[in-house]
């Protein structure tokens, strides 16, 4: 596994600039969404999925948008490849 840690004042294009280098479509991730609680990255919320599209203001998982799987650039703190 590698991750991608994104720094937490990252805006929403320049998250999205820094996952496109890391992944490709097709691989499986592990997304932490970021953390407005307090908590440590461990604990923040997650999302697994394949990544299906890099869209304008999301990542699109198993072809789901925000509303499903999807995770707004802008909420993305940790990036885990789980397989390629």
């Amino acid at each position: 596994m590698t991750e991608l840690e994104i720094p937490p004042d990252t805006d929403g294009q320049t998250a999205a600039s820094l996952v496109r280098d890391f992944v490709d479509e097709g691989v499986l991730v592990e997304v932490h969404t970021a953390d407005t609680m307090g908590h440590s990255v461990s604990e923040s919320p997650t999302v697994e999925g394949e990544v299906t599209g890099f869209e304008p203001g999301y990542l699109e998982l198993d072809g789901e948008g925000p509303a499903g799987k999807g995770v707004r650039w802008d909420e993305v703190s940790l990036l885990t490849r789980i397989q390629s």
